[in-house]
């Protein structure tokens, strides 16, 4: 969930929660930029005794989420954590890397449950591996459409959950360009299937696989996301 495209407002939000319930979905508000945290902190206050099932996502290249990750865990809150798009203005230049893990450790033995979201295989492995260690509930998150072989063998070996997170709508092609700006490397996997022929009826037919592999494997749980 984006708080903003809600207007951070509890009334909008009622109904979505109340199909949260209905289906036992666990609902999710993105990070976004540093300047609306607050906010997404203050709404999810107010909406924890009316849904308990909420979290919130934390990059690592902000400064400000190992502190944020004591908040959440003392509300029992899900936490998802993400290397982030939004850069700190303290702190332009952090490791992702480095910060993702800070997160990570200040969560383990404390968060109610975790969710590891990246493609980067070595990553993935680290911040299961402590998590795991000190009993944490956590899972792999990946956005469907970036490669996954790798990191998908990880969460097997390490026994843990995969949930696969599927965009859609109109707004979902230009928020892939401008990821592609951002993150280049991105774009040449995208251009590499395109040379290879995997063009778009492979990618529906990829979706329709992961979404039937969901049904028939129970560690593989499918996501959306606009």
């Amino acid at each position: 969930m984006k708080a903003p495209a809600w207007r951070f407002s509890f009334d909008l939000l009622r109904e979505v929660l109340e199909r949260g319930r209905q289906r036992a979905i666990p609902v999710i508000f993105d990070s976004l930029g540093p300047e609306v945290a607050e906010a997404t902190f203050s709404l999810i206050t107010q909406l924890q005794p009316v849904y308990p099932a909420l979290g919130c996502t934390l990059p690592g290249r902000w400064r400000r989420s190992v502190r944020d990750a004591d908040r959440l865990s003392a509300l029992g809150l899900r936490v998802r954590v993400v290397k982030g798009q939004w850069t700190d203005p303290d702190e332009p230049d952090c490791d992702t890397r480095t910060g993702f893990l800070a997160v990570i450790d200040r969560l383990v033995g404390g968060a109610s449950h975790v969710a590891v979201a990246t493609h980067d295989p070595d990553l993935a492995r680290v911040a299961l591996r402590r998590l795991r260690a000190a009993g944490t509930h956590c899972e792999l998150e990946l956005l469907f459409g970036l490669p996954a072989r790798r990191v998908l063998q990880i969460a097997d070996e390490e026994g843990v959950r995969v949930r696969l997170y599927v965009p859609y709508g109109a707004s979902f092609l230009p928020y892939r360009l401008s990821h592609i700006r951002q993150t280049p490397h991105v774009g040449w996997w995208f251009l590499r299937d395109l040379l290879f022929g995997r063009a778009c009826s492979q990618v529906r037919a990829a979706r329709s696989a992961r979404q039937k592999a969901a049904y028939a494997n129970p560690r593989l749980r499918l996501g959306a996301e606009n």
